[in-house]
C-alpha cells in the first residue's frame, strides 16, 4: 500500500494511511505568507429590524464568511445534474472501472456499478498497482482489448495513462474522468469534479468556517496548512481555495503558513509530530488545515499531549472515522464528499456523451459538498464508509435518464 501513493493523482483517496510527523528538518521548510489585501466593501443593506445592529455584524469578517457559508451547512437534497436526457440510453453498453484501488477508489466503483446496472449497462472493473505506475496503461489497455465502451477513472495521473487515450480516442470510446488535474482531450471526455473544481468547496467551506469561529478576535487569525508536498498536483488546490477565502474575507488581520508533511513520514506514522514541531516554533498559530484527512489522523491525540489545546484542526473530503470523531468534539469542520453518489455523475456523464448530449453539463455541474461540523456530524449518514448525499439521489438519476 504505501508504494502505491507515489502517484500525486491520488491524494484524495488516502484515507486509509496512517499519520503522525516528521523531523525539524522538514518542518522547517514551510513557507509563511500574508495573502494580498482585497478590498472588500460591507454589505450595509439591513436584513432585520434593527438596521445599524445588522450593518454592523455584517461589516464583520465572520458575519460576511458566514453569510457565504450557510448553504452548505447541510447536505445538498438534490443532485447538482438537472437536465435530463434527451432519450433513454441504449441498453448493453459495456463500462470499464480502472480502480486505484486506494482510499475513497473503491467507492466511485461501488456509484460506477449501481449505476451501470440501473441503466442494463455490463459493469467490469480492472484495478491498478501504483508500486508499478505501468499497469494503469496497461488496465487501460486491457479495457479497450475487452471491447469497452465507456471507461471511467478517477484520481490517476494523465500521464501514465496517455498511450492507452491516444488508442481509446482512436476508437471513439468515451473516457470519463474525476477528482484529478487532468486535461480534457486527448482521449478523456470529460472530468466530473475536476481537483480544481472541487476545491474551492471541500477546501474553501473549511476555510469561511475557520473565519467564522475567528471573529471573535475580530477576524484575527494565523492558519497552517499542512499538506504532502510529493501531491502537490492535487494538494495544491486545495491550499489555494484556502488562501482564496482568507484574502476575500480577512485579507489584512489572516495569515496562512504551509506545513510540508512528507508522504514517507506519513507511511511512517510520524506526520502529526511533524505537525506538531511546526507549531511548536510558531505559538502563533490559531488553525490548522489539513489538504487531506490521512494529516489528520491522530492529529487531535498529539495537540492534546503537546498542550496545543487551543489549536483547532480542519480539512477535506473526510471518511467515516474522520465524522465521527468530529461528531465526538475532535475537528472543527470538513468539506464533505459523497464519493459513491460522485460515481453516477460519473455514469450520467458517459450516457450523456454517447446519447450525443453536452457533456460540459455534467462538468459544470460540480458535485455536491457541504460543511461537516460538530453541530451536524453525528447526523451524517454513510455509504462504503464515506458520506452519502444527496437522499434519494439514485431515484433522481433515474428520473433524468427516462427510467
Amino acid at each position: 500500500m504505501k508504494h502505491k501513493l507515489r502517484a500525486a493523482s491520488v491524494a484524495l483517496l488516502m484515507t486509509t494511511l496512517a499519520a503522525c510527523g516528521s523531523d525539524k528538518n522538514a518542518a522547517s521548510t514551510a513557507s509563511t505568507t500574508s495573502p494580498a489585501a482585497t478590498t472588500t466593501q460591507p454589505d450595509t443593506t439591513p436584513s432585520s429590524t434593527s438596521a445599524a445592529t445588522t450593518t454592523a455584524a455584517a461589516a464583520t469578517p465572520g458575519a460576511k464568511a458566514a453569510d457565504k457559508l450557510a448553504s452548505h451547512l447541510a447536505p445538498p437534497e438534490t443532485i447538482t445534474v438537472s437536465e435530463a436526457l434527451s432519450a433513454r440510453p441504449k441498453t448493453g453498453v459495456k463500462v470499464t472501472f480502472i480502480n486505484a484501488e486506494v482510499g475513497p477508489a473503491p467507492s466511485f466503483g461501488v456509484g460506477v456499478k449501481a449505476a451501470s446496472e440501473a441503466l442494463g449497462w455490463q459493469y467490469t472493473e480492472l484495478g491498478v498497482d501504483l508500486r508499478n505506475p505501468a499497469t494503469v496503461n496497461s488496465a487501460f489497455v486491457q479495457a479497450i482489448d475487452g471491447g469497452a465502451q465507456v471507461i471511467v477513472t478517477a484520481a490517476l495521473d494523465q500521464a501514465l495513462m496517455q498511450d492507452a487515450l491516444t488508442t481509446a480516442k482512436s476508437k471513439g470510446i468515451v473516457v470519463i474522468d474525476a477528482a484529478t488535474s487532468n486535461t480534457v482531450g486527448n482521449g478523456i471526455t470529460a472530468i466530473i469534479g475536476s481537483t480544481s473544481q472541487a476545491a474551492s468547496l471541500w477546501a474553501g467551506l473549511p476555510a469561511l468556517q475557520m473565519i467564522v469561529d475567528s471573529d471573535g478576535a475580530a477576524g484575527k487569525a494565523d492558519i497552517a496548512m499542512a499538506f504532502e508536498p510529493q501531491l502537490e498536483t492535487v494538494h495544491r488546490p486545495n491550499l489555494d481555495a484556502v488562501k482564496a477565502e482568507i484574502a476575500t474575507f480577512c485579507p489584512d488581520t489572516c495569515t496562512t503558513a504551509e506545513i510540508p508533511v512528507p508522504i514517507g513520514d506519513v507511511q511512517a506514522g510520524k506526520g502529526a509530530a511533524t505537525i506538531i514541531s511546526f507549531l511548536q516554533q510558531h505559538p502563533e498559530i490559531d488553525y490548522v488545515y489539513v489538504a487531506g484527512p490521512e494529516l489528520a489522523l491522530g492529529l487531535a491525540g498529539a495537540l492534546q499531549e503537546a498542550g496545543l489545546t487551543k489549536i483547532k484542526f480542519l480539512g477535506s473530503a473526510p471518511d467515516q472515522a474522520a465524522i465521527e470523531e468530529t461528531a465526538k468534539g475532535s475537528g472543527a469542520g470538513w468539506g464533505a464528499v459523497p464519493f459513491v453518489q460522485w460515481g453516477w455523475q460519473l455514469v450520467d456523464a458517459a450516457a450523456r456523451s454517447l446519447g450525443g448530449q453536452d457533456v460540459t453539463v455534467a462538468e459544470k455541474a460540480g458535485i455536491p459538498i457541504w460543511l461537516v461540523n460538530p453541530d451536524n456530524a453525528s447526523k451524517v449518514t454513510f455509504e462504503n464508509k464515506y458520506p452519502s448525499a444527496p437522499a434519494g439521489y439514485a431515484d433522481q438519476f433515474k428520473k433524468l435518464w427516462g427510467l
